[in-house]
């Protein structure tokens, strides 16, 4: 009687316990290996509260700018993640590793998975909370995350996210304070996006962008609160956000025209689907341009209509997942 009691206890307990958490074998090897046979995912989302362009390009060896970034690859299996409020491009910092001797980013918080390497350094914060600091993290082969901060200037941070089956999301977003150029300042930019792409579905885009405190000439062009500039969309199919976004255009359409005047531009949202079944998707972002402009421009001989200037709330995400079953 005694053994069918606790039998019959075991059986009760054993019913009563939540369903095994998806994905909690995430790293045993001969799991992961099984999965791979059935899914190819790539995801990636980074960010740059401000940056420098030339010619319409990211300026890719210029250094000093904060920067955000994760990553996931289904093949090989691993995760990343890193930040840094002085990075330069991703160029620039290869080319930096491959030719200088013993180089690293001093301000870079780096976090891989698995750590190879043994190289992870996950925060970098100098002077505590109140300073310039950098996190990274990247606890599992699908989950990776980072964040810069630069005191009260703004931020960068990103997320990747996949759950072992049918969705992987990307997240990006990034803020700047306080930009000063001549005869202009903006008081604060924000923009982020979030995708959330399903197995053999379009992605889901949620973005905000918001710009507050513009002032130009001694005129204030956009104010702040309710006075500022917003504008955003929640899970919008990939298809239908470039109509969703102009629709939203119409009521800001006024300090629009006052923002082109002295050559501040709000550049939509966009979404690339590419020959491998991926989806690029680059947030709202604020360009500041000056044409011909010494302070911008290397080279302005025989450059009329040059195009260059700052990038402000940049933020970007790829994503791509695939089903090998039949």
């Amino acid at each position: 009687m005694g053994a069918r009691c606790a039998g019959l206890l075991v059986a009760l307990l054993t019913a009563a316990l939540p369903p095994a958490r998806v994905g909690a074998t995430e790293d045993d090897a001969s799991w992961f290996s099984e999965l791979r046979t059935h899914r190819l995912w790539t995801g990636l989302a980074d960010s740059r509260p401000v940056s420098p362009y030339l010619e319409g390009s990211f300026a890719d060896f210029v250094f000093g700018v904060p920067f955000s970034h994760s990553y996931l690859e289904g093949n090989p299996g691993r995760s990343g993640a890193t930040s840094s409020p002085v990075y330069g491009s991703e160029t620039g910092e290869a080319l930096l590793e491959l030719f200088v001797s013993g180089y690293r980013n001093p301000t870079q918080a780096i976090s891989r998975f698995p750590d190879f390497k043994q190289e992870n350094r996950e925060e970098f914060a100098p002077a505590g909370g109140n300073g310039p600091r950098a996190r990274a993290h990247a606890p599992t082969r699908t989950d990776a995350d980072s964040e810069v901060r630069f005191g009260p200037g703004g931020f960068a941070r990103t997320a990747s996210h996949y759950n072992l089956n049918d969705l992987l999301v990307e997240e990006a977003e990034s803020a700047v304070h306080d930009v000063v150029t001549p005869g202009l300042h903006i008081g604060a930019v924000t923009s982020r996006i979030k995708v959330e792409h399903r197995l053999a579905q379009p992605p889901l885009i949620t973005y905000r962008f918001a710009l507050t405190d513009v002032e130009a000439g001694g005129k204030l062009i956009v104010g702040s609160g309710h006075d500022g500039l917003a504008v955003a969309g929640t899970r919008v199919p990939a298809g239908e956000l470039a109509d969703q976004f102009d629709r939203q255009l119409t009521e800001a359409n006024p300090q629009l025209r006052e923002l082109a005047a002295v050559s501040v531009h709000l550049m939509a949202p966009s979404v690339q689907r590419l020959d491998n079944g991926g989806y690029l998707v680059t947030g709202v972002v604020l360009h500041v341009t000056r044409n011909n402009e010494g302070q911008f421009v290397l080279d302005l001989k025989n450059k009329p209509g040059t195009v260059s200037g700052l990038r402000l709330g940049y933020a970007r995400t790829f994503s791509q997942l695939l089903s090998f079953d039949h």
